[in-house]
């Protein structure tokens, strides 16, 4: 499938929701190109996460910081996007990746395979297994990393969590039953 252009896609549209991923950091273009047409934007963004049992948490502006804040020897559990295996690889300790369908992790990570849902009882086990002491993921919020970030926090793991980027600012939905709301404040009645 072709992918189209966020000007192309904005051309005659009287409101536009952005609704990219939350650590996406091309989300930011989204709106700016909206804005710059003269389009209502709003972005739906799900909730982030919030630390609890703050000593464990790191929180990091970026995935860079990785490398100052896992210390050598570590066994990480790694639940981000491929963006970040470049800064992974670097870090001197034990990282595993969770791969579908055998896929092979990139040189100096190990793959686990699994495929999803997990439970939290699944995650325990296997963070029990590889003896994981840091897992490591973006702020994406939502249901999807739950069990994960759970079963890290039932085990007193360290967590490190990837900040998300930077975005201009502009009015946010958490759910897509606010977006609708916004979309028929925003929309002309003859729309």
């Amino acid at each position: 499938m072709e992918r189209v252009s966020v000007q192309a896609a904005l051309a005659g549209a009287a409101a536009c929701v952005a609704a990219e991923h939350p650590c996406d950091p091309r989300a930011a273009d989204t709106v700016r190109h909206a804005r710059a047409a003269g389009v209502a934007v709003l972005r739906l963004c799900r909730p982030g996460w919030h630390p609890r049992g703050a000593r464990r948490w790191h929180v990091l502006r970026r995935a860079s910081d990785l490398t100052r804040t896992i210390p050598p020897g570590a066994h990480v559990f790694a639940a981000t996007g491929r963006e970040e295996e470049a800064v992974l690889r670097r870090l001197r300790a034990t990282v595993y990746l969770r791969r579908r369908g055998g896929r092979d992790a990139p040189p100096g990570l190990i793959a686990v395979e699994g495929t999803p849902p997990f439970t939290i009882a699944d995650e325990m086990r296997l963070f029990r297994e590889l003896g994981i002491g840091w897992l490591v993921l973006r702020d994406a919020g939502g249901e999807g990393a739950r069990p994960k970030l759970d079963a890290a926090r039932a085990l007193g793991l360290h967590i490190a969590l990837i900040a998300r980027p930077a975005l201009p600012d502009a009015p946010v939905a958490r759910t897509s039953k606010e977006a609708l709301r916004w979309l028929r404040q925003t929309l002309p009645s003859d729309a």
